[in-house]
Order: structure tokens, then sequence, then C-alpha cells
């Protein structure tokens, strides 16, 4: 089965904004035959894995109140937490639950080991205003 990968890019938005993006993506991104227990073809469920970027020594992007690792961290436990109260048939492994450093291969390995049907990576960037955006 192939896993699909979705990264979540987030921008300076609303919190809930983001978890709502999160939501759709995860209702979207299913396997063809169902994302839910009740019409998929297999008695499996549906793993998911939700990967909160950097962690641990690597902060990420530094802002003037936030770190990166931080933001992306309560993100992920936000959306992981949505998809576990409203989703039984679902499996979430996350790749981090605390503030840990998770080496690239070692997130890759989780998914890999767990079947994963779908990865979810949070992660941002920072950013300077204005933004000039040139269109080719």
């Amino acid at each position: 089965m192939k896993m699909h990968y979705i990264c979540i890019i987030m921008i300076r938005i609303n919190t809930k904004i983001i978890i709502s993006v999160c939501l759709l993506l995860f209702a979207f991104c299913g396997r063809v035959d169902g994302l839910y227990a009740g019409t998929a073809s297999s008695d499996k469920p549906f793993i998911l894995v939700i990967d909160a970027g950097h962690g641990g020594k690597d902060p990420g992007a530094l802002g003037r109140s936030a770190k990166e690792k931080d933001i992306n961290l309560s993100v992920a436990k936000a959306f992981g937490k949505l998809v576990e109260e409203n989703h039984s048939d679902v499996k979430v492994i996350y790749t981090r639950k605390s503030d840990i450093f998770v080496t690239l291969g070692r997130r890759a390995e989780i998914a890999n080991k767990a079947s994963a049907d779908l990865f979810v990576k949070a992660f941002g960037d920072t950013y300077k205003f204005p933004i000039n955006i040139t269109r080719c």
C-alpha cells in the first residue's frame, strides 16, 4: 500500500485555522477505498503518523517569542488529539511527543515500521514583512 505524505506549512495565522487545515487535509488524503473503518475494505486500522518537526537540540526557526520546535509540537499534539477523539478507527503514532531530537532517518523508520497509511509533518518557517511576490 502506498503511504501518503503531506507537509503542513504553518504561517503566522491562528492555531485554530491550522488545525482545521490539518483536519481538512486528513479527510481528503485517506485510502481510496475509504478512510473510516466502516467503509474500508480491510479490518486493519488506518495508521496516521504525525511528525512534529525539529525538537531537542534543533530549535528550527526562531521567532521573537517562540521556537519553531515548540509550535510544531503543539500543533502536532493538538491535531493528533482531535483525530484520536473523533476517529476511533484511526491509530495515531507520533514521531515525538516531547522536546526530544529525532533524526530524519528515525522519523522515516517510525512511519515505515508502523506501515503508515499517512504521514503528516507539522513545520514552520520565518519570514519578514513585506513579502514581495513575483509572478513568472
